[in-house]
């Protein structure tokens, strides 16, 4: 055996996850450059719980927490569900000593360690998960993931991401495929190549996490999905009057394998929606192509791909059957099925 696509989207991802919660976020601006730091992001006010729940005062929830953020108090670390409002919010489980007046802060070093825990047990497992089940890779990549948790300090961390990273790479090249010699390639392979097309798309923040580590390069642009950027584009149904959209940075990710359409306004009857695109083809290279979805109400529906263009970079125009009178309907780009952006942990 060696190292799957499976396993490898779901170790990168984790360091993805572990770079979002320090600075990532799908970034490349200033990568390279050292100075990004894991450090904790004062919350205004101080913070009580009561079993889930907890309340500031003079709390700024709404301004520092998403679900998914730790907010770190009193030493303890509690991961937030729900933010309802500036003081207050739900928490995943309660603290084991409830908070009362504590200051508090929106925790990174948390998600930086946690991702780290998560590595090693993709890696060997537990009673509930299962490991890669592979010597070789476990062989390869088990020092370098034992490594990661131990460490404070994100120049000490960047260190011990890239021996990770570099392991990767080397589990990559040793997968006997034509042409594989690195991790970049690997993806190649399975995106633009022979393994493809588009199986092996790594997350936005691992790119910037990926040109952090090694000097400012950047993965292959084709081999990365993009982050949503909004609006694609737009139609009037009434008018037939399209609006294009906002654009993806081409130069670092590669598209959508995915697009919705989100209308509102609808009035008439269920109608085709014709799409078109361009994009990358299976075999990398660039193309155009007419992706479709049926809509009949207000609300989102899943575009059907066409045959040509695997993964979207641009909307062209927007065409609605006639029996749709009146709504807009806006096109989006959705995030690979079953991956989260950025990457949770």
């Amino acid at each position: 055996m060696a190292l799957s696509v499976a396993k490898l989207i779901v170790f990168t991802d984790y360091l993805a996850a572990m770079f979002a919660a320090a600075q990532g976020n799908g970034s490349t601006a200033g990568c390279g450059d050292d100075t990004l730091t894991v450090a904790d992001v004062a919350g205004a006010g101080t913070i009580s719980s009561s079993g889930t729940v907890v309340t500031g005062a003079g709390s700024n929830f709404t301004a520092l927490l998403i679900p998914g953020s730790y907010i770190k108090a009193d030493g303890l670390y509690a991961r937030v569900q729900m933010v309802i409002s500036a003081t207050k919010c739900i928490v995943a489980e309660a603290p084991s000593t409830p908070w009362s007046s504590d200051a508090w802060a929106v925790a990174a070093d948390w998600g930086v360690h946690r991702g780290a825990q998560d590595i090693l047990t993709a890696l060997i497992g537990t009673p509930s998960v299962a490991g890669v089940g592979d010597a070789d890779v476990i062989t390869d990549l088990l020092a370098p993931a034992r490594a990661l948790p131990t460490n404070t300090g994100w120049q000490r961390v960047v260190l011990d991401l890239n021996a990770f990273v570099n392991a990767l790479a080397q589990l990559c090249s040793k997968a006997g495929l034509t042409g594989v010699t690195d991790l970049d390639s690997f993806c190649t392979y399975y995106n633009s190549g022979a393994g493809g097309p588009f199986t092996c798309l790594m997350a936005p923040d691992f790119q910037a996490l990926w040109c952090e580590l090694k000097n400012g390069t950047y993965l292959s642009a084709k081999n990365v999905y993009a982050p949503p950027v909004g609006s694609l584009g737009s139609v009037n149904a009434a008018t037939d009057v399209f609006t294009d959209g906002n654009t993806i940075d081409s130069v670092h990710f590669g598209g959508f394998t995915r697009l919705n359409i989100a209308t509102t306004g609808f009035t008439g009857a269920s109608g085709v929606v014709s799409i078109a695109v361009s994009g990358l083809k299976a075999d990398g290279t660039a193309g155009t192509d007419t992706w479709t979805g049926t809509v009949a109400a207000n609300g989102d529906v899943v575009v059907t791909a066409g045959s040509v263009v695997k993964i979207v970079q641009d909307v062209t125009g927007i065409v609605a059957h006639s029996n749709i009178t009146a709504g807009t309907l806006t096109v989006t780009g959705l995030i690979p099925s079953g991956r989260t952006n950025p990457p949770a942990v």
